[in-house]
């Protein structure tokens, strides 16, 4: 069994140790302000996000280890 993950490519400024700092969508660079929840499924190798942007964007960054990409779903646009 495969897991599909759905998602947005985005581009993201990571620490060393994997969490992200920054993003970019729609052509803005979104700094992060609060990481309101991680979730890490290791069996399915992806690592979920939840991030709140100093602008108040929210949205899921989501790391597909497998592919090594960063994807996002958009809270509110």
């Amino acid at each position: 069994m495969s897991l599909i993950v759905r998602g947005l490519p985005v581009l993201v400024e990571a620490e060393e140790q994997g969490e992200p700092v920054a993003y970019w969508w729609q052509g803005q660079r979104r700094v992060i302000e609060d990481v309101v929840c991680l979730w890490d499924d290791r069996c399915y190798c992806t690592a979920h996000w939840l991030v709140q942007s100093t602008d108040g964007h929210r949205a899921t960054l989501i790391f597909d280890r497998a592919a090594s990409q960063w994807m996002l779903e958009p809270i509110d646009l």
